[in-house]
C-alpha cells in the first residue's frame, strides 16, 4: 500500500503588498501588506480563513526586514490617524531581548512584524488600521519613511484554486509520494495595477497555498541608522 502525504486543510492566500526594498542588499526593507485567507477543502470549494491556525478572512501586518539586526528601540508603525483600536494611531512592533526582531525569515535570520488587525469583515479591519498614509519609526532612524495604501477601497486577485492533482479524502489532500504528482492551479488573472508595480506568484507549502501581489518601488533605502 502506498503511504499517502497529506496536506491538511489547503490554504488559500492572497495579499495585496505594498514594500520597500533596499536596492543595494535585498533582503533589507519595510512592508505593509492587506491579505485575504482562503482553505480550500475540496476539488472546488474553500472556506474563508484558516481554522487550524485561527487565521481570520482578511488581515493588515507590517514587517521591517533589516537582515537580523536589532534596531535601538522597538519600530513603530504610524497610523493615517488614530482609530477605536489604536486610541494613540500607532502600533508598536514587538520585539525580543535588546529590542531584537522575532519572527524567523527562513534565510538564518529573524526581522519584525507586527499583526495590526484581523477580522472576517474587510470593514472592521480597515477601520482598526486606518486608510492612507503609513510611517515607520526605525529606532533611532534619522527619517521616517511611509507607505500609501487605501484599505477602504481593497482589491484582490482571485482565489486561486487547485484543479488538479492529488486525491481529496474529505478536507485533506493526499498525495502519493511514491509516483510523481503534478499540481495543477488556476491562479485567473489580475490587472489592478500595471506590470511595473504587480508582482505575482504561487507557492505551495506542506499545508499551504499562498497567493501574493506586491507593489515595489526602487530604488528604496532604509533611512540612516545613528
Amino acid at each position: 500500500m502506498n503511504i499517502k502525504w497529506r496536506l491538511n486543510n489547503l490554504l488559500v492566500s492572497a495579499l495585496l503588498l505594498v514594500i520597500a526594498i533596499n536596492s543595494r542588499a535585498s533582503q533589507k526593507g519595510y512592508s505593509l501588506k492587506e491579505e485575504t485567507q482562503f482553505q480550500q477543502v475540496s476539488s472546488s470549494s474553500v472556506v474563508t480563513g484558516y481554522s487550524p491556525l485561527n487565521y481570520a478572512k482578511y488581515a493588515i501586518r507590517a514587517n521591517v526586514d533589516i537582515g537580523g539586526a536589532s534596531l535601538s528601540a522597538a519600530p513603530i508603525l504610524g497610523l493615517p490617524g488614530a482609530t477605536s483600536a489604536y486610541p494613540s494611531g500607532s502600533v508598536t512592533f514587538p520585539t525580543g531581548t535588546n529590542f531584537s526582531p522575532t519572527l524567523p525569515t527562513g534565510s538564518g535570520y529573524n526581522q519584525y512584524h507586527v499583526h495590526v488587525a484581523g477580522d472576517n469583515n474587510l470593514a472592521s479591519v480597515s477601520a482598526a488600521s486606518g486608510s492612507g498614509t503609513f510611517s515607520f519609526t526605525l529606532g533611532n532612524a534619522t527619517a521616517q519613511p511611509t507607505l500609501s495604501l487605501n484599505t477602504a477601497s481593497s482589491a484582490f486577485p482571485s482565489t486561486p484554486m487547485l484543479t488538479s492533482g492529488g486525491t481529496w479524502s474529505g478536507s485533506t489532500l493526499l498525495l502519493d509520494p511514491t509516483a510523481t504528482n503534478v499540481l495543477t492551479f488556476n491562479t485567473g488573472s489580475f490587472t489592478t495595477y500595471t506590470t511595473a508595480w504587480a508582482a505575482r506568484s504561487v507557492t505551495i507549502f506542506s499545508t499551504r497555498l499562498e497567493r501574493s501581489l506586491s507593489r515595489r518601488r526602487n530604488p528604496y533605502t532604509l533611512p540612516a541608522l545613528a
